[in-house]
C-alpha cells in the first residue's frame, strides 16, 4: 500500500522551487558575474566632486563600464591626483570595419588612445551635481600620462570644459593686472 502524495506539500514545494530559480537569476543577473570585464585606471588632476563608485563610463551615451574605485594619491610632484580604476564591460564596442578584430582589453585600448581617445568628467545631472567618465577622441590632446600604478593599463584623462574655462579666464585677468593703466591714461 503506497500512501498518496499531499498536493498542498507539492504545491509549497513547487512554489519554492519557483521563488529559488527568481532569486538566482536575481542576484546573478544583476552582479554581472558572467559578463567578461576589463580594468583600466585614469588619474584626474581637477576636482572629481560627483564622481562615485559605480558611476558609468559612457561613449556616446552609452554606457559600457562602470567605476570600481576612487582614491586620492600624493605624486612625486606634489601634487593630489585623483586614481580611479574602472572596468569596462568586453565586446560593448563594436568594431564593424575590422581595424582592431583580434585585439581585446589592453591591446584595443591601447590602439584607441594612440588615435586620441581620453576619459573626461561630465555632469549626469547640473541639479545633482552627479558625474559620469565619458569616452571621446581628442587626438590634439597630449599623452598625458602618470604610470603610478602598473597593475592597470592607463587611459588619459583631459580637462572638463570648466576647468578650461577657469584656465582661460585667470590668463586674461592675470594679464589685465600687467596693464599699467597710468601710463596709458598719460
Amino acid at each position: 500500500m503506497s500512501k498518496q502524495a499531499n498536493p498542498k506539500v507539492i504545491g509549497g514545494f513547487v512554489l519554492g522551487a519557483l521563488a529559488l530559480i527568481v532569486i538566482v537569476f536575481v542576484i546573478f543577473g544583476s552582479a554581472e558575474f558572467f559578463k567578461k570585464t576589463y580594468s583600466f585606471v585614469i588619474y584626474f588632476e581637477g576636482d572629481v566632486t560627483g564622481l562615485r563608485t559605480g558611476s558609468p563610463i559612457k561613449v556616446r551615451g552609452v554606457d559600457i563600464g562602470s567605476i570600481t574605485k576612487i582614491t586620492p594619491l600624493y605624486d612625486k610632484e606634489g601634487d593630489i591626483l585623483v586614481e580611479v580604476i574602472i572596468k569596462i564591460y568586453s565586446g560593448m564596442i563594436q568594431d564593424t570595419l575590422g581595424y582592431y578584430e583580434g585585439l581585446r582589453g589592453e591591446q584595443f585600448m591601447e590602439h584607441v588612445v594612440d588615435r586620441g581617445l581620453r576619459a573626461r568628467l561630465e555632469s549626469q545631472s547640473i541639479l545633482t551635481g552627479v558625474k559620469y567618465i565619458k569616452f571621446d577622441f581628442f587626438p590634439d590632446s597630449p599623452l598625458n600620462l602618470k604610470r603610478m600604478n602598473e597593475s592597470y593599463f592607463e587611459i588619459p584623462s583631459v580637462r572638463t570644459t570648466q576647468e578650461e574655462i577657469q584656465i582661460v579666464l585667470r590668463e586674461t585677468l592675470d594679464k589685465f593686472r600687467a596693464f599699467d593703466f597710468d601710463k596709458i591714461s598719460a
